[in-house]
């Protein structure tokens, strides 16, 4: 199938539809650019998010359409390009559904026939990871974070079938034997890794503490994936928001972001359709969400000198929308709160954000 814009989700459907092997869609999806949403709950890592609305539809351009799991989990590794997420999109009864590689492995493991045909497929993928890698170790931590995030519903880390498929492609299996030494590293690598993803969904009620140890684990160890991506800006945007002074930045740079919440509040209840940010409104918001994740990620790094910079530097964008009272009244607050130095001791909230 030549490369084409996702279609709506009914056209989607039909595309799907058809007599077994179920059919599955294979597609590339950018990022989410939503500038407004900083408490969304965790990301499913190893998944896009992409069938969980329809304005994500937006985000997936289609690669290929598969028959069924054997060709589909062939076809992936195969499509994978590290640039950006490849969802697998199948058909549910009526409702569309997103599916992790590691899923369609797991169901297609239940013979010694179809075990050895996915530890293959796979183990060429994770070579092609492993030649991408930063040399010596590193190149295995790459490897086994690449697995945790794609392949958790096979194994919580590599199998030693794959493990020493990909050993022996790489030239580094002498003997037809194991390395222990890295197979241990692989092995905690991806014990450390999953244990951050396990927390995730529990992060509402973790101390900032924890989370700054959970990103520096995910960042360390996934640099590059993106998979991972969207783990780290959470994780990000959930430390800012437990950061007296990410917030005061926060304040000042989006004190209008509180006419939106209204608004999206409002269109939820009324179900009218949710009003979509104008062009000034949303490049605003997005520049101040990477200030203040750069902000938050210097901040939590040791880099003192380059975080109070990056507070002091900011220039309160000029607006030609109006602003509500309650926006007006963020923006005071946040200016008065400041002290002479450029720090926040205390913060305003808004219960909507």
């Amino acid at each position: 199938m030549s490369e084409q814009r996702i279609p709506p989700s009914d056209e989607l459907r039909t595309l799907l539809a058809g007599p077994r092997p179920q059919r599955y869609v294979l597609a590339h999806v950018d990022p989410a650019t939503d500038p407004v949403i900083w408490d969304a709950p965790p990301p499913v890592v190893g998944t896009t998010g992409v069938t969980l609305s329809t304005a994500a539809m937006d985000r997936a351009t289609v690669q290929e359409l598969c028959q069924g799991k054997s060709e589909a989990l062939h076809r992936w590794p195969q499509l994978d390009d590290r640039q950006s997420q490849l969802a697998i999109i199948g058909g549910d009864g009526e409702e569309l559904c997103e599916y992790t590689p590691g899923e369609l492995a797991a169901a297609l493991s239940n013979d010694e026939a179809g075990e050895a045909r996915v530890t293959g497929w796979l183990s060429s993928w994770l070579v092609r990871r492993y030649a991408e890698a930063p040399p010596d170790e590193q190149a295995w931590v790459v490897v086994a974070a690449t697995w945790t995030g794609q392949m958790r519903a096979l194994a919580s880390n590599p199998p030693p079938g794959v493990l020493s498929a990909v050993m022996e492609q790489a030239g580094e299996l002498d003997r037809g034997e194991l390395d222990q030494a890295t197979h241990e590293l692989v092995i905690d690598t991806g014990s450390r890794l999953a244990h951050v993803l396990d927390e995730m969904p529990l992060s509402p009620y973790r101390n900032r503490g924890r989370m700054v140890e959970g990103w520096h684990t995910v960042k360390r160890l996934a640099a590059g994936e993106p998979a991972f991506r969207a783990c780290t800006e959470w994780l990000l945007d959930q430390i800012a928001l437990r950061d007296m002074d990410a917030q005061a930045l926060r304040a000042m740079l989006e004190p209008d972001i509180a006419d939106h919440f209204l608004d999206r509040r409002h269109a939820e209840v009324g179900a009218q359709p949710v009003p979509r940010l104008d062009a000034q409104r949303a490049q605003q918001l997005t520049q101040a969400r990477e200030l203040v994740r750069a902000y938050t990620a210097a901040a939590h790094s040791g880099r003192e000198r380059e975080a109070e910079d990056l507070f002091n530097a900011f220039v309160l964008p000029k607006r030609t929308l109006e602003v509500s009272d309650h926006g007006h009244i963020w923006r005071r607050a946040a200016r008065r709160r400041r002290s002479p130095a450029g720090r926040c001791w205390s913060v305003p909230t808004c219960s909507a954000a």
